[in-house]
């Protein structure tokens, strides 16, 4: 059962956002590969009951206070939002919470189960390949987001998104699969498309973290030479790739660090109201509105309506600086727990500064898979 799940689980996440189900003008979205991933969360659930949710507070208690900390400031501001809106919340904070009880339980189940490391592995390079297959497929025959720009995408151009239909998070995806692939399995090709891949998202936020954790990995092993090496292929592999018309492959633009900081300014406006509870998870959208931040039509169709351009600044305005605190040190508890958790989780955690990338449904399961598949399980978690 659970390598049946898991198989058809990493599938349909190979589908990215053309598994997505949409409902109440885009305020709820599914993805088809969650459907199964429950599935599996419920069949481990009842079959180790509560064994691994205590098993993992001695070693991740931040992780836990953090779900606390999140549920109560949603249940404190119940009474300021409409019953839609609080129960649009509550299931993204649910969605949030089974991500994490996937990865608890699932890593807790490869500890005793080593064949689920096997089905796992098979799992992530079945996606690993169809990522190539269908990332090729979008540069080259679907260059051009532009007519999804009515649905609230990003009018990307002559930019590599792949079936993420979003650069950052198409960029991010990348950047974890050539981590994975250089601290797990090394094959020269595949961590070469990954790195042309990285390059061809134009996203300079990733080229900076995905650069300074792959040195970081490279001083970690003594490897110095390579550095080196490593730095003049970044310079050539910018000067080469292709430059055709469009603001989004100009990597001199600053339009978009304008319109982040713009963000910015929103977010700490409204937290400046409420610092230290927030306004409950997923909960950005509608005080946007309340404060007319954001037109009606623009909230139903814009994806960024219930976020900000940093997952740190949604945490914040979220469950306060109270909130922001313990999930940093969620973070800092998962990254220090070994030195290959701490790469990908520096990766992930750097990211989210310029973007909201921590909390992307796609990276988190990624995520999670990468964690579990660098394990080390003759020590103690």
């Amino acid at each position: 059962m659970i390598d049946v799940l898991l198989y058809i689980t990493f599938i349909l996440f190979s589908f990215g956002q053309l598994g997505r189900i949409s409902f109440f003008g885009q305020q709820v979205n599914i993805y088809i590969y969650e459907i199964p991933l429950v599935l599996l969360t419920f069949f481990l659930l009842i079959r180790s009951k509560l064994e691994p949710i205590k098993n993992f507070y001695k070693t991740f208690p931040a992780v836990y206070w953090f779900f606390f900390w999140l549920l109560l400031t949603f249940l404190v501001g119940v009474s300021h939002f409409s019953l839609f809106q609080n129960s649009v919340g509550i299931l993204y904070f649910l969605r949030l919470l089974s991500y994490f009880l996937f990865f608890f339980y699932l890593l807790y189940e490869a500890k005793k189960n080593k064949k689920i490391i096997v089905t796992l592995t098979r799992c992530v390079e079945i996606f690993i390949v169809l990522t190539i297959f269908f990332s090729l497929i979008q540069y080259f025959l679907y260059p051009n987001l532009r007519n999804l720009q009515y649905l609230g995408w990003d009018p990307h151009l002559f930019r590599l998104f792949g079936l993420f239909f979003d650069t950052s998070l198409a960029a991010a995806v990348y950047g974890l699969i050539f981590l994975f692939l250089i601290l797990k399995w090394p094959i020269a090709l595949f961590i070469f498309i990954y790195f042309v891949f990285i390059l061809l998202t134009y996203s300079r936020m990733v080229y900076l973290v995905f650069s300074t954790v792959f040195i970081l990995i490279l001083l970690s092993k003594k490897y110095f030479k390579p550095i080196g090496i490593f730095i003049l292929l970044m310079i050539v592999g910018l000067v080469l790739i292709p430059k055709p018309g469009g603001a989004g492959v100009n990597l001199l633009r600053y339009f978009s660090i304008q319109s982040r900081f713009s963000d910015y300014q929103t977010a700490l406006q409204i937290i400046s109201r409420n610092p230290l509870v927030g306004y409950g998870y997923d909960r950005i959208r509608y005080v946007k509105e309340a404060l007319g931040l954001l037109a009606q039509n623009e909230a139903d169709i814009s994806h960024a309506g219930a976020a900000f351009s940093s997952s740190y600044l949604i945490i914040l305005v979220s469950s306060g600086l109270i909130g922001l605190t313990l999930f940093l040190a969620s973070l800092v508890q998962l990254g220090i727990k070994n030195k290959t958790w701490g790469f990908f989780i520096l990766f992930i955690a750097l990211l989210s500064l310029s973007d909201n990338i921590v909390l992307q449904p796609f990276v988190l399961f990624l995520l999670f898979s990468f964690l579990i598949l660098t394990t080390r399980f003759d020590r103690s978690l």
